[in-house]
């Protein structure tokens, strides 16, 4: 037994002999809430059912003990804090229902005015949580909203300090479930920037060190890459980016959340990717945009989410990562054909549609977006109206979405393809053949390293025998003699080019669409 369950042990000793001998009234009332309290967190660490019965049977008690709400509102919180670790071990929703149908009306009530505002707190937390949880079971908007109500109620009067980082956690994620989060209207606006800042200021009042600091660091990372995907800002997606890095810098490698930290990371060093495509007058005093996406910390980026999803153990993902990320910068910094050329021989005045609304989204994102908010809105539904037609084009199904492993299986057809990855912390080589991907870690090499490497080396041909291989490098990898990769020793060589007909692509997009 550790020191905190024989305190507890002692503490309900002492509690139940105070109920016994105590006379019907306050005294002990407030004793069996106490001793509720106790067999409550005994059920809620060895989920013993007998527990959460004794602990409910004791605030019942207690409320008929307890009837001024002045003091009998706490009991009624511990009731149905009982009830609610009774649902979340079970799955009974009656149990929620009691909940909602105790608290609602009691918080209604006139005389609640008379309990202190940190009773009136907690269960108005308690009866956000019972909502909140429901709404989860039935998605009803109305609990939605209920539950979005009661949190606004709860902070209002001032929930006690060493659990209001929680609830205000809960709250930014209740408003993000709102099925009008997503919307492009006042309120789905609205509560973006209230489920961002309630995000933010859960996130800022959490230590360091603290258990759920990471959890709420990708929280907040999340919330802001949901605000890029519509507002296109690339200081949102950047700041995401860094929480999410924060995330999974606090984390062990036995954590077992630290694979949806991974995933999180991943794909925002995506969106990040993208991010680059907004024009040059997103700040007056940018760099101008060739020279942002020749510079080497963003090359590295699609590297990097490589290199997350390897971590993760997701070898196909890893590879999707960096294919579509690449993509995405050689489009920009070379002007190469998009999918929006190929609609043009097909449905030119689509095409043109398309062309015209995506400009005017990027010169809204920038000049209008706080002078003619609703202009942006309505572009946004006219650029999903118009990829919705087209993907009902023969051959357009996929239009602007990113290729995935099946897609790109007949880009290397005959012949297989090495990708070298150049992540900070260490370099890869993804094989991908016959449709499959194998993973060969380059744990003595890093990009710094690489970097290093392709300043001195000068590049060298050779003639090249069967079979085909395509090499596709990345980042620094790009500057080095990859086909002369071998053995070396004294007066031999057998390197890469000895033994296949070598070939380079910049992405297997391109060999795709060469095909």
């Amino acid at each position: 037994m550790t020191h905190v369950q024989d305190d507890l042990h002692t503490a309900g000793f002492h509690l139940t002999a105070v109920s016994e001998r105590a006379e019907l009234g306050p005294i002990r009332g407030k004793a069996l809430c106490d001793l509720g309290r106790i067999s409550c967190i005994h059920f809620e660490e060895n989920g013993d059912l007998r527990d959460a019965e004794i602990s409910i049977r004791h605030h019942e008690t207690a409320v008929t003990l307890l009837p001024d709400l002045k003091e009998g509102l706490i009991a009624h919180h511990y009731l149905c804090e009982a009830l609610i670790a009774r649902y979340k071990r079970f799955g009974d929703i009656s149990d929620l229902n009691t909940v909602i149908r105790k608290l609602e009306p009691l918080l209604r009530s006139p005389k609640v005015g008379s309990a202190p505002a940190s009773h009136r707190a907690v269960a108005h937390s308690c009866l956000a949580s019972a909502y909140r949880l429901r709404h989860l079971t039935n998605r009803s908007p109305d609990d939605c909203q209920a539950a979005i109500d009661s949190y606004q109620a709860a902070l209002y009067f001032g929930i006690r300090p060493h659990v209001r980082a929680s609830t205000i956690s809960l709250y930014g994620l209740t408003l993000q479930s709102h099925p009008e989060y997503e919307m492009d209207s006042v309120k789905g606006e609205d509560m973006r920037a209230n489920a961002t800042l309630a995000l933010l200021q859960a996130n800022e009042m959490t230590p360091a060190r603290h258990r759920d600091k990471p959890m709420r660091l990708g929280h907040y990372g999340n919330a802001l890459l949901g605000q890029f995907r519509k507002s296109g800002w690339p200081e949102q997606v950047h700041v995401a980016l860094q929480a999410h890095r924060d995330a999974l810098s606090a984390t062990t490698e036995s954590d077992p959340h630290r694979i949806t930290h991974l995933r999180n990371l991943g794909l925002t060093l995506v969106h990040s990717s993208t991010a680059l495509s907004a024009p040059d007058n997103v700040r007056e005093d940018r760099l101008s945009q060739q020279h942002v996406l020749r510079d080497p910390s963003v090359l590295g980026l699609p590297s990097d989410a490589a290199r997350a999803g390897i971590d993760s153990g997701n070898l196909n993902g890893a590879l999707e990562l960096l294919e579509n990320g690449r993509s995405i910068l050689w489009t920009q910094m070379f002007h190469l054909r998009t999918p929006v050329a190929d609609l043009v021989e097909l449905n030119p005045e689509l095409a043109a549609d398309i062309q015209q609304v995506g400009k005017s989204l990027e010169y809204s994102s920038t000049k209008l977006q706080n002078e003619r908010p609703h202009l942006r809105r309505h572009l946004a539904v006219r650029w999903e109206t118009l990829i919705q037609q087209v993907r009902q084009l023969p051959g357009f199904d996929r239009f602007l979405l990113p290729k995935t492993v099946t897609d790109l299986a007949n880009s290397v057809d005959g012949g297989s393809c090495v990708i070298f990855t150049a992540a900070k912390d260490q370099c890869d080589a993804l094989i991908f053949d016959q449709g499959q991907v194998k993973h060969v870690p380059l744990s003595k090499f890093n990009r710094e390293k690489i970097e290093s490497l392709a300043i001195r080396t000068n590049d060298s041909s050779a003639d090249a025998l069967n079979p085909r291989l395509w090499l596709c490098p990345t980042g620094p990898f790009s500057r080095l003699p990859m086909h002369a990769a071998g053995l070396y020793t004294k007066g031999k060589a057998d390197c890469l080019s000895d033994r296949f007909i070598v070939s380079y692509t910049p992405t297997l997009s391109a060999l795709l669409n060469a095909r």
